[in-house]
């Protein structure tokens, strides 16, 4: 079984709004909420993954988080390590640039 570790952002601004992003553009997937981030590439942190993907999912860039949780999910076909981060503080307005709605 394939093993995945992953790194995603629970984006709260002051107002204690939540930021969640929608999957679009097919796949397994497609449609589904889910919070942003990505797999952690050999090499690289968690915290090092969740800012690369951020920035190149939504624009922004982190300027304060802190680790949350770990959450590991079974599917059928794979096995994910989720750690979860909680940002509280980025650059400029977060905009879907990768499919995301």
């Amino acid at each position: 079984m394939k093993h995945f570790d992953v790194a995603a952002g629970i984006l709260c601004d002051s107002a204690g709004r939540v930021l969640i992003t929608e999957r679009l553009g097919g796949g397994p997937f497609h449609g589904l909420w889910e919070f942003p981030g990505g797999k952690i590439a050999p090499g690289e942190s968690a915290y090092e993954a969740l800012s690369r993907e951020l920035a190149e999912e939504l624009g922004i860039v982190v300027t304060a988080c802190s680790s949350f949780m770990n959450l590991r999910h079974e599917y059928e076909d794979r096995l994910v390590t989720i750690e979860f981060f909680l940002v509280s503080e980025w650059n400029r307005e977060p905009a879907g640039r990768e499919g995301q709605a």
